[in-house]
C-alpha cells in the first residue's frame, strides 16, 4: 500500500507501507486517515521510501466520522498534497492543514457550509494567494469603511475606490474574515450573512479555479454534502 504524507520539513512524502493493512507490530493497526505522528522510513530499492514504522499521536478527525464532515476533511487532505511538493519544507501549509482538520470534530451540520468557506480562505492565505485584507488594493488606504472584493480587480477596495451603489463588505464582517482566516475555530461560533457568504464563495471559487491545476476529486462530494444539508 501506497501512502502519502505531509511533513512540515520535508513537504510531500510518498511511501510503501508493506502489509499496512496487517501489521500490528509496525503500525498498530491500520493506518488511519487524517492521522498525525511520527513516521519512520527506510531505504528500498526504487525511488519511493518504506514506510518502517508509524507512531500515532492523535487523530485529526474523529474515527467515526459521518459523510458530510469527511467531505470536509477530505477536501482539506486533498488541498494540503496538491500544493505540497517532495523535498520543500512548507510549515504554513502544513500548519494550515492540521488546525483546520479540528473543524471536522464535532462541528455542528449548520456551521458545515461556514467550515467550507473558512477552508478555502485559510488554504488560499496558506500558500499567498489571498488579497491582503487589510488595505485597499487600488489606492493603498484603510478598509476602515468597509470593502468589495472583486478578483478581477485583484483584491479588496475601499469604498473611495469603487461605484457609489457597490455591494460593500462591512468593516465588522471583514474583521470576522480576519478571524477565520487568523483562527479557523471561530467558524465554530461567528456568523456571515447570507449575502456577504454568497459573495465571498463567488470569489473564492474564482480564485480557487485560478490556483488549482485541475478541479479537486473530492470537491463534488462536498457540494452534494452541503446541499443535502437544511438552508
Amino acid at each position: 500500500m501506497v501512502v502519502t504524507l505531509l511533513d512540515p520539513e520535508r513537504g510531500r512524502v510518498d511511501a510503501y507501507a508493506r502489509s499496512a493493512r496487517k501489521s500490528t507490530r509496525r503500525f498498530g493497526g491500520r493506518l488511519e486517515l487524517f492521522a498525525r505522528g511520527r513516521a519512520m522510513l527506510g531505504s528500498s530499492r526504487g525511488q519511493m521510501p518504506n514506510l518502517t514504522g508509524f507512531e500515532r499521536t492523535e487523530s485529526l478527525a474523529p474515527a467515526d466520522i459521518d459523510w458530510a464532515r469527511l467531505c470536509l476533511a477530505s477536501t482539506i487532505a486533498e488541498l494540503a498534497l496538491v500544493a505540497s511538493q517532495p523535498e520543500h519544507a512548507d510549515p504554513h501549509l502544513h500548519q494550515w492543514a492540521c488546525r483546520v482538520l479540528a473543524l471536522c470534530d464535532d462541528l455542528p451540520p449548520a456551521r458545515f457550509r461556514l467550515a467550507s468557506l473558512t477552508i478555502d480562505l485559510g488554504f488560499l492565505h496558506a500558500i499567498g494567494t489571498l488579497p491582503d485584507i487589510d488595505a485597499c488594493a487600488h489606492c493603498d488606504g484603510t478598509l476602515s469603511a468597509g470593502a468589495h472584493w472583486s478578483v478581477a480587480s485583484e483584491g479588496w477596495r475601499c469604498a473611495a475606490c469603487v461605484p457609489s451603489d457597490t455591494a460593500m463588505v462591512t468593516q465588522a464582517a471583514l474583521a470576522f474574515v480576519r478571524q477565520l482566516v487568523n483562527d479557523p475555530a471561530t467558524a465554530r461560533t461567528g456568523f456571515l450573512s447570507r449575502s456577504v457568504g454568497q459573495h465571498l464563495r463567488q470569489q473564492v471559487d474564482e480564485l480557487m479555479a485560478d490556483v488549482l491545476p485541475k478541479p479537486l476529486q473530492s470537491r463534488a462530494q462536498l457540494i452534494d454534502a452541503l446541499a443535502a444539508l437544511t438552508p
